[in-house]
C-alpha cells in the first residue's frame, strides 16, 4: 500500500471537518476524501441497523477510490458500526471513541467524567465500555444532547440562543463534581466556546476531534504510512456532502478557510436504482455501486 494513497473520512454532516482540521495540522501532506451525510443526519437519532448501512455505503465509496486508511469521524457510527466496517473491509478502519476514551483517562484527576454525545452513543454506552476497561474505577456520567448537531448544522455556533441551550443541557451534568468533559460527538467542538463559558474553569474540556487525529498520526506512523513529505501534485483534499452544499461550504470556509466552493455532492446509490443525471462524473467500485458527482455546489441531488 503507497503512503500517497489518500485516507477516506465521513460523518454524518460538518462535524468530522474537525478531525479533518486536526488532521491537516499534524499531518499537512496527507491527501484526503471527507464525506458528510448530510442527506441523512443526525445520526444520533437513527436505528443502529440504519447507521451500519449508510457507514458501509460511504466506505464502499472511499474503497473505490483506494483509500490506505477509514476514519470514522463520527461517535455514533464508531458506537454501532466499527466492528461490522472492520470486519468487512480488508483496509485499516480507526474509530473516535477510543482515543477520546484514553485522552480523557489521561486528562482526568478524580477519576469523574462527563460525556455529552448524541441520543444512540449515549445509550450504547460505549464511552462508558471504552473507559471502564482503563480506568475500573472511574465514575462516568453520559449526557445526551441531541439539539446540539442540529444546531450545528445550521450554522449556529454562537449567540444567545445557542448559549441558553448548552446551558440547558449540560446543567444535569454539573452536580456530580466532575473534573473531566468528553465531547463526545465531532459536531461540539464548535460549540466549544460556548461548553467552555458553562461549566466550571477547572473542568478539562477531551475534544474527540483531537484525539482522533493523533491517534490517526500515530497509527500511520507505526504502519510506515505517513505522508511526510509533498510529493508530484502536491496534496489533494476532496470534500463531498450528501445532501446540504450549502451547510458544508459554510463550514469549510469558515472552520478550514477553504474555499466553498470546493464543496462537491454526491449521491450514494447501487447498481440496480438505474441511471442518474446528476453530475458529470460516474464511479463504479468493485461491488457494483455507481457514486455520482457533481462539481457545482449548486447541483441538485436526484
Amino acid at each position: 500500500m503507497s503512503s500517497d494513497a489518500p485516507i477516506g473520512v465521513f460523518d454524518s454532516g460538518i462535524g468530522g471537518l474537525t478531525v479533518v482540521g486536526e488532521m491537516i495540522r499534524l499531518m499537512p501532506f496527507e491527501n484526503m476524501v471527507y464525506v458528510g451525510d448530510h442527506a441523512r443526519c443526525p445520526y444520533g437519532d437513527k436505528d443502529a441497523s440504519q447507521v451500519r448501512q449508510y457507514a458501509r455505503e460511504i466506505c464502499d465509496f472511499f474503497m473505490s477510490l483506494h483509500v490506505k486508511l477509514m476514519v470514522v469521524a463520527c461517535n455514533t457510527a464508531t458506537a454501532v458500526a466499527l466492528d461490522d466496517l472492520r470486519a468487512r473491509y480488508d483496509v485499516p478502519v480507526l474509530g473516535v471513541v477510543v482515543p477520546g476514551a484514553e485522552a480523557a483517562v489521561q486528562s482526568t484527576h478524580n477519576r469523574k467524567i462527563g460525556v455529552i454525545a448524541t441520543q444512540l452513543t449515549t445509550e450504547s454506552g460505549v464511552y462508558k465500555d471504552a473507559i471502564h476497561e482503563r480506568m475500573k474505577d472511574a465514575t462516568i456520567i453520559g449526557q445526551a444532547c441531541p439539539t446540539f448537531v442540529p444546531m450545528v448544522e445550521r450554522g449556529e455556533w454562537s449567540g444567545p440562543s445557542v448559549e441558553a441551550e448548552v446551558r440547558r443541557s449540560l446543567e444535569p451534568l454539573l452536580t456530580h463534581g466532575l473534573d473531566t468533559l468528553i465531547l463526545g460527538c465531532t459536531h461540539y467542538p464548535m460549540l466549544e466556546s460556548v461548553i467552555r463559558s458553562q461549566i466550571p474553569n477547572s473542568m478539562k474540556i477531551v475534544s474527540s476531534a483531537t484525539a482522533m487525529a493523533e491517534s490517526v498520526h500515530r497509527f500511520l506512523t507505526s504502519a510506515g504510512l505517513l505522508r511526510d513529505c509533498p510529493q508530484v501534485g502536491g496534496v489533494q483534499h476532496d470534500f463531498y456532502t450528501t445532501g446540504n452544499p450549502a451547510s458544508m461550504s459554510h463550514a469549510l470556509e469558515t472552520w478550514l478557510s477553504r474555499r466553498p466552493e470546493e464543496a462537491r455532492v454526491i449521491t450514494l446509490r447501487t447498481a440496480q436504482d438505474g441511471p442518474t443525471t446528476l453530475g458529470t462524473e460516474v464511479e463504479t467500485s468493485h461491488d457494483g455501486s455507481v457514486y455520482c458527482v457533481s462539481k457545482s455546489p449548486q447541483s441538485p441531488r436526484v
